[in-house]
């Protein structure tokens, strides 16, 4: 381990109670910024709701985030402004069980 290693080490907090509350910070946005990454790669549905009375539905599943985006781009662009339509990209989650 270089010098440099250890600055990055969280195991050993140094200097302040600050410096190592930042380190992990750091840490922790690095990781929630390559699981949303990595997320836009997995299956997405797009949901289609009607403003005034909250209705929805399902289109999908697209094989991405980006395809998904791009068919909600489409829809959105087809609709006229007095349908109120509001398009939302969703993840899929996982099957449990």
């Amino acid at each position: 381990m270089t010098s440099d290693d250890a600055d990055d080490d969280l195991s050993t907090p140094r200097g302040t109670g600050h410096d190592f509350s930042q380190r992990m910070r750091g840490s922790v946005q690095d990781a929630l910024i390559a699981e949303e990454l990595s997320s836009i790669e997995k299956p997405h549905v797009v949901e289609c709701r009607i403003r005034g009375t909250g209705i929805a539905s399902l289109v999908g599943p697209f094989p991405s985030g980006l395809a998904a985006l791009v068919h909600a781009e489409d829809e959105a662009r087809r609709s006229e402004p007095e349908d109120d339509l509001q398009y939302t990209v969703l993840p899929l989650a996982p099957t449990v069980g």
